[in-house]
């Protein structure tokens, strides 16, 4: 995650694709998160984006889910 954080320069761009991330190396949460859960999966994490309003922040954002084993 820090990586995913120290890569992006924070910049609202509108959409772009993976290759448009890790060239520019800028993005908002929507590059973040699509950043992450490329990593996450090129580990074998599954991982996926999700979109949606969160209280008591600045409204909407995506975010990443991952799936991880108890053990």
């Amino acid at each position: 995650m820090n990586f995913v954080y120290n890569y992006i320069e924070y910049e609202e761009i509108g959409s772009s694709t993976l290759k448009d991330i890790i060239t520019l190396k800028r993005g908002d949460c929507t590059e973040y998160a699509q950043l992450f859960v490329a990593l996450a999966r090129l580990n074998s994490i599954p991982a996926m984006e999700v979109g949606g309003f969160t209280p008591k922040a600045e409204g909407l954002g995506n975010r990443v889910l991952i799936l991880m084993d108890k053990d």
